[in-house]
């Protein structure tokens, strides 16, 4: 059992932030609780009653009638109040109110209204309860017309129409979904003590010409397979959400190869940050690696671990049926056999793809080139320490349950403590329980009779 695990309720659980959070927090392994509009409401009242944390999403904030947004945000937070008050369970209850609740708008009162019932409800000692006033939100299943400006703007360069702009100067502030659900899978593993206001962080003030800018630029360069700095800040979160509003047949890219008698080479995409992605097929009976080129198809060992991990994200990440833990595990046992040269344990620039052969020789230029990340594959890979933010320990190890009997990871430096993780199948071997287990120090912080996910808390302990 995964002592981190959660009892989590989520109304409003199929709009655009709550399809996303039910997501985050499914991933995190916790028990989600969907509540939406089909949701009958004999099960709704229950579920919010057991529930540990809730999640107050649900809420409307476009209404031809604007005593909707009483009902809505006002009389259903109202009749939430009460279930969790009849239920007496003092959950955490964190409510997703708005920026504009400042104002005096139909909606912004009626937003202040759902802030001012939590908060009584809390004074009663029934809940605590953290109220986040949101500004405009973007990411992935934004849906254009409704949720945000970004979402328009997408939807729209998408597929070549024009961008409505009234004002390019306006300002305007956002916050990508990711970045604001990192911060609320942070509030839940350390719950505030006391109820209140909370800010978001990572609030990108910008304006709309800014934001139309870069949204048209993402249309215009991807037909050429152009893709710019988009790793971070304000250009991610609009580029995420750009591509997550393409429409599936626009959702491609045109391949232009250039081939000859030995095979075809096709560029797929250039980026200013992390170089070209291309591709090389080589035509039967011909060999790469050892061509007049030598980058004709060699084997780099940094480019191996690249797509091992990439194998690694998807066993983790998705369902599907083409590979298994054992094609990890093979993959990598190919890739242990081309660390020697000469009997010796070595590593150098690139090898030949068919027979492994070091092809720089003993230029000194291939020696300096320790780029293997081999060590991480079994770490992360294998292993299964997955990298994270927080302070949760994720084990998710990728070794097929019935490979090995045992291993020992021992003393990991990680957020400052040291880990070690243990798998035991009969407990025989180290002593320390069947299983697999994961410590801080000296304290147990996860534990699994098999040989599968596990998350724990540096502070936590397992007996």
């Amino acid at each position: 059992m995964n002592p981190d695990r959660r009892r989590i309720a989520v109304t409003g659980a199929k709009g655009f932030l709550g399809s996303n959070l039910v997501l985050r927090l499914s991933e995190q392994g916790h028990d989600v609780r969907p509540i939406t509009r089909e949701t009958a409401a004999r099960e709704a009242e229950q579920e919010i009653a057991a529930a540990e944390i809730i999640f107050h999403l649900a809420g409307a904030n476009r209404c031809t009638d604007e005593s909707e947004f009483l009902r809505s945000n006002r009389d259903y937070t109202a009749w939430l109040a009460d279930v969790v008050a009849r239920a007496g369970a003092r959950p955490l209850i964190v409510y997703s109110s708005s920026a504009k609740a400042a104002e005096e708008s139909a909606y912004g009162t009626s937003k202040r209204a759902g802030e001012d019932i939590l908060l009584e409800l809390s004074g009663q000692g029934l809940t605590t309860v953290s109220i986040w006033r949101l500004p405009n939100l973007c990411g992935k299943w934004s849906r254009p017309n409704y949720n945000s400006i970004v979402a328009t703007f997408c939807h729209n360069a998408g597929r070549g129409e024009a961008l409505p702009i009234d004002d390019p100067s306006s300002p305007l502030s956002l916050l990508y979904v990711d970045d604001l659900i990192d911060q609320w899978l942070k509030l839940i593993a350390s719950p505030p003590q006391e109820s209140g206001f909370a800010e978001p962080q990572k609030v990108h003030h910008t304006s709309v010409g800014e934001v139309a800018d870069h949204i048209r630029a993402f249309a215009v360069k991807r037909m050429s397979g152009d893709i710019s700095d988009v790793g971070v800040g304000l250009p991610k979160a609009l580029y995420v959400s750009f591509i997550a509003a393409l429409p599936v047949d626009k959702a491609s890219y045109a391949l232009d190869p250039r081939s000859d008698s030995r095979g075809s080479f096709v560029e797929l995409f250039k980026t200013r940050a992390s170089g070209q992605f291309s591709y090389f097929t080589a035509r039967p009976g011909v060999t790469r690696g050892v061509g007049q080129c030598e980058w004709d198809g060699a084997a780099w060992p940094f480019a191996t671990s690249q797509t091992l991990n990439a194998l690694a994200n998807v066993l983790r990440l998705y369902e599907q049926p083409y590979v298994t833990k054992q094609h990890y595990l093979d993959a990598v046992r190919v890739y242990a056999k081309c660390h020697t040269k000469n009997g010796q344990p070595y590593i150098g620039e690139y090898h030949d793809e068919v027979t492994g052969e070091w092809l720089k020789g003993d230029n000194p230029r291939s020696r300096y080139y320790n780029h293997s990340t081999f060590c991480d594959l079994v770490i992360g890979g294998l292993v299964g320490l997955v990298p994270r933010a927080d302070d949760t320990i994720e084990v998710s190890p990728l070794l097929p349950s019935d490979a090995w009997d045992w291993f020992c990871l021992d003393r990991v430096l990680y957020h400052g403590h040291e880990i070690t993780i243990v798998w035991d199948r009969t407990g025989q071997r180290y002593g320390r329980g069947a299983g697999l287990s994961v410590f801080s120090g000296a304290t147990r912080i996860a534990h699994a009779g098999e040989l599968s996910r596990v998350t724990g808390s540096i502070t936590s302990k397992v007996t």
